[in-house]
């Protein structure tokens, strides 16, 4: 009886295999390869000045037009 719910056919067992060795594989790859780059901080110092250059300015224009 439990057979008729567990029951795979040829075709779907090498599927199952498939998609297990596929996933492990996945897995792995990060392990087996990892990445040795660092990722530069970047240097927001540019766009700081340009926000506040246009802060600026729209504060400015605030105060004109009152």
């Amino acid at each position: 009886m439990w057979k008729d719910y567990f029951y795979f056919s040829k075709k779907e067992r090498q599927g199952i295999i498939l998609l297990s060795v596929l996933i492990v594989i996945c897995l792995l790859i990060p392990v087996l390869y990892p990445s040795d780059r660092e990722i530069a901080p970047y240097d927001y110092t540019e766009f700081e000045e340009k926000y506040g250059d246009w802060f600026s300015s729209l504060t400015n224009q605030e105060k004109r037009e009152r």
